[in-house]
């Protein structure tokens, strides 16, 4: 989807025949019903919701769209901010007709719980065509763009980020998942000004059992190590 089309359907009305990008529309019923629906797909149906707390039928009823901060072959992720409370979120907006299992990541966040070098899931959406994740804003941008404009990195700040992504790691062993995607791009921080590490984006993550091997041919093409 080209960006002229992209802001058509943000700016779009909230009909119920077009996706509206941010109009989605949730199954009939009652308030609790609908959103106990949007939780039973992350959390299953035998589990308790644990922090999600929706007041409206549609993102666009408790959030209002800023600016478009990042795009990939999913969808794209906008800055949004709560109508109630004025907090700034991010929201990673995935076309289903892209990604085969939509649900996978909204499911591997729940699970990995509130973890301080992990991006926290907010609230989850969903209509037809797509699945809108709400989730902690991160405004440093990634690892890679801190390396960028870093002319020197001091040894004492390297060993704060390894820390840190040692201390995700160790919570991804324990809750048996493999991200098979990490790297500069899909780690971030929390602001320009403190070296506070996320790691996100987890729509390549498995759920592998202690002692199991998976095989996965997964790969970032500019990390590759080409043998001549």
């Amino acid at each position: 989807m080209d960006d002229k089309n992209e802001a058509s359907l943000v700016n779009s009305s909230s009909s119920s025949s077009r996706c509206g990008y941010f109009n989605n529309k949730c199954p009939k019923g009652s308030s609790s019903s609908q959103l106990l629906w949007r939780l039973n797909i992350v959390m299953g149906a035998n589990k308790e919701p644990q922090h999600w707390v929706t007041r409206g039928q549609s993102m666009e009823d408790d959030y209002r769209v800023i600016q478009r901060i990042g795009k990939g072959s999913y969808g794209a992720v906008w800055e949004v901010t709560n109508k109630t409370t004025g907090k700034q979120f991010a929201c990673k907006l995935m076309f289903k007709k892209k990604m085969h299992n939509i649900h996978h990541e909204a499911r591997v966040l729940a699970h990995l719980g509130n973890h301080p070098n992990v991006t926290k899931l907010v609230d989850i959406y969903e209509d037809k065509d797509c699945l809108y994740l709400i989730m902690e804003l991160c405004k440093g941008g990634t690892l890679l763009d801190y390396v960028h404009r870093s002319n020197y990195i001091p040894e004492r700040d390297l060993a704060t980020i390894c820390f840190q992504i040692t201390s995700a790691l160790l919570l991804f062993k324990e809750r048996g998942l493999v991200h098979a995607d990490l790297k500069l791009e899909n780690t971030l921080l929390v602001s320009p000004t403190e070296l506070s590490i996320k790691v996100a984006d987890f729509g390549l993550s498995h759920f592998c059992k202690e002692g199991t091997t998976i095989y996965l041919s997964i790969f970032s093409q500019q990390y590759l190590a080409y043998v001549s």
